[in-house]
C-alpha cells in the first residue's frame, strides 16, 4: 500500500486491485475443488484408499501441514483433478506488442496468443496412451519413475491450471493446502455421496471458453459413526 501510494495511487484504485485479487483467487480454487470433490464423489473407490493414507498422516502429524505433505495419495489425485477437469480450454492470453520469430513461427504485432489446455493436459506423449481417463494414481507411479516430486503445485508445461514459467500462479502453495485441508476434513469426519441415482457426477458447463462444475450438481453428506463417537 505504502508502495502504491507513492507511485501516486489512490486508495480506490488499491482497493479495486486487492478485489480483483481476491475474486481472481476464488474464482479458481472454487471450481477446482469442486471438480475434485466431484470427480472423486463419482469413483467412490478411491475413498478408502484415501481415508487410510489421511488417517496415517493425521496419526503421525496431527492437524499440520506436515501431515498435508505425507497425503501423497491425495496429492496425487488432486493433481490428476486438476489435470482432467479443465477449467477452460486456453490460459495465459497474451498480446504481441511487436513483430517477433517464436520457434520459427512469424507472429505479427497485435496478435492475441494463449496456451492450448486440451492439447496440454491430455497429451499422451506425456501422460501415457490413456491421458484421457481419470487415474489417480497417475502422478504417484510417475514420480516413482522419474524421481522427482509432482505435487498440485508442481509446474508443467503439460498443466497449466496454475500458468506456467515467470508469471506462474504465486499464491498456489497457499490455494493447494486450502483443498487439500477441506478434502481431508470433508472425508474424516463426513459419508458423502452424490446425489444421482446413476452415481455419475453432472457434465460441466462450457462458458465460451470457460469449463465449469455444473452448479446444479447436489452431495449428500452424513456426519460419520466414528467421529461422532470420538
Amino acid at each position: 500500500m505504502d508502495s502504491a501510494i507513492r507511485h501516486g495511487e489512490s486508495y480506490r484504485q488499491i482497493v479495486l486491485r486487492m478485489m480483483l485479487t481476491n475474486f481472481g483467487s476464488i474464482r479458481t480454487t472454487s471450481p477446482t475443488f469442486t471438480n475434485a470433490l466431484l470427480t472423486l464423489l463419482a469413483h467412490l473407490q478411491y475413498i478408502d484408499p484415501l481415508r487410510i493414507g489421511i488417517e496415517q498422516a493425521i496419526k503421525e502429524e496431527g492437524w499440520t501441514k506436515a501431515a498435508m505433505d505425507k497425503m501423497e495419495l491425495l496429492e496425487s489425485f488432486m493433481k490428476e483433478s486438476q489435470r482432467v477437469d479443465i477449467i477452460g480450454a486456453v490460459l495465459g492470453n497474451r498480446l504481441a506488442i511487436g513483430d517477433l520469430t517464436l520457434n520459427g513461427v512469424f507472429i505479427p504485432k497485435g496478435t492475441m496468443l494463449a496456451s492450448n489446455i486440451l492439447d496440454s493436459h491430455f497429451s499422451k506423449s506425456a501422460w501415457g496412451s490413456d491421458s484421457p481417463e481419470f487415474d489417480p494414481y497417475r502422478c504417484l507411479n510417475l514420480q516413482k519413475e522419474s524421481g522427482k516430486p509432482i505435487r498440485i503445485t508442481t509446474m508443467s508445461p503439460f498443466v497449466l491450471t496454475f500458468g506456467h514459467g515467470r508469471h506462474a500462479c504465486p499464491g498456489r502453495y497457499f490455494a493447494a493446502q486450502e483443498m487439500k485441508l477441506m478434502m481431508v476434513y470433508m472425508l474424516v469426519h463426513y459419508d458423502v455421496k452424490l446425489d444421482s441415482r446413476t452415481g455419475e457426477r453432472q457434465k460441466n458447463w462450457w462458458v465460451g471458453n470457460i469449463c465449469l462444475p455444473d452448479s446444479r450438481a447436489k452431495i449428500l453428506l452424513r456426519r460419520r459413526r466414528k467421529v461422532e463417537s470420538e
